[in-house]
């Protein structure tokens, strides 16, 4: 690793932050190509530790190969017709180091298993998910005949809990990939539909994508925050409630200021210590119109 703030290279033999069976696994004796990128993983969903090299080619197996060009052309479809269906296939891992992973989640005496590659987002630390999830199920309510829109899905982390009990929900996610993992994970959903592209403009875009109206609007958007193009899209469908993840204190509290300025309230502010020793904090807003 590098000492702080310089070049200068030095071994290490140790991560105390790390789950023990990750400490026991990491490769300290291995020698590596310069430049070279290894994660090393412990799923919550499986017992093993997974180590993979991301310099060389990680094919790691989408929801079928295909889906790829399957979901260009739903995108093609989505600006010429009304029609944005689209049903992904089980996923299958072609070699030993194209391996998937499961991340299980707990809530409310419930688990839902979710299906994503080892270089795709998941929440670092191993208690986070279930402890966000459980946080944003609380300030939302009963979604009882609502429409949701969650914004940045990733995975479908939250879109999935929150559809179960939603009327409607629709999950935007800018990464391609990631949006593969979510309508996979999503696919028994009914009422679940997730769609691929950049969120502000898919705010901006065809009201058969994206409806025009919603009832709760949830979003987890990158540490840069979501701007004033995606806060516009947010408030322009008048959601009686916003639930906003954020990772920057500095963002979450520009982006605020926009909303209340909008005529939403402050009504709920949470910090979480999801990355200790670090200066992140991940916080949840709760702002009601």
């Amino acid at each position: 690793m590098f000492v702080h703030y310089t070049s200068h290279n030095i071994d290490i033999d140790l991560l105390p932050l790390a789950h023990p069976a990750i400490v026991a696994r990491a490769p300290w004796c291995d020698t590596f190509e310069p430049g070279t990128r290894v994660l090393v993983v412990r799923p919550s969903g499986m017992a093993e530790v997974l180590v993979v090299e991301s310099s060389r080619p990680t094919n790691f197996a989408d929801p079928g190969t295909d889906q790829l060009g399957q979901l260009g052309q739903l995108d093609r479809r989505r600006r010429h017709s009304r029609s944005s269906d689209w049903t992904p296939a089980a996923p299958d891992a072609t070699e030993a180091h194209d391996r998937l992973i499961d991340e299980t989640v707990t809530w409310a005496g419930r688990s839902f298993s979710y299906r994503l590659d080892p270089t795709g987002f998941w929440q670092v630390h191993r208690e986070a998910p279930a402890v966000l999830v459980e946080a944003v199920l609380a300030t939302v309510g009963d979604l009882a005949g609502q429409t949701v829109l969650d914004l940045y899905t990733g995975a479908g982390l939250l879109a999935w809990p929150l559809a179960l009990s939603a009327r409607r929900l629709v999950a935007l996610e800018g990464d391609q990939r990631a949006a593969l993992w979510a309508a996979y994970n999503l696919r028994q959903v009914s009422q679940a539909k997730v769609v691929q592209g950049q969120v502000r403009r898919l705010l901006a875009g065809d009201a058969a994508v994206v409806p025009r109206r919603a009832d709760v609007v949830v979003l987890d958007p990158p540490r840069s925050g979501a701007g004033p193009r995606v806060l516009d899209g947010v408030i322009a469908r008048q959601p009686h409630t916003i639930v906003y993840l954020a990772c920057d204190p500095a963002a979450l509290a520009r982006d605020l200021a926009d909303l209340v300025a909008d005529g939403y309230h402050l009504a709920e502010l949470r910090a979480f210590d999801l990355f200790p020793h670090t200066h992140h904090v991940e916080c949840l807003a709760t702002l009601r119109r």
